[in-house]
């Protein structure tokens, strides 16, 4: 099973959040996932962000990959 860390789009129209998410490389943006890693939300001026760093390092040792986005918030 080929793992990836991204961004899953949350919200509403006009107020988009994201979850950080472990999921099946082939399974949709949107879909099923494993674990939630954290969350982040660009709308919000203060405490945007939450991530369970030690999640995020679990799943890199277990060969998960990881998109450029979340890359960039980790």
């Amino acid at each position: 099973m080929a793992l990836v860390i991204r961004l899953r789009k949350m919200g509403k129209n006009n107020y988009q959040t994201f979850r950080l998410v472990v999921l099946d490389k082939r399974r949709p943006r949107d879909g099923k996932y494993l674990e939630m890693l954290g969350w982040y939300n660009p709308c919000a001026e203060k405490n945007n962000l939450s991530i369970k760093n030690d999640r995020v390092q679990f799943w890199l040792e277990k060969g998960a990959e990881i998109s450029d986005r979340a890359k960039a918030l980790v």
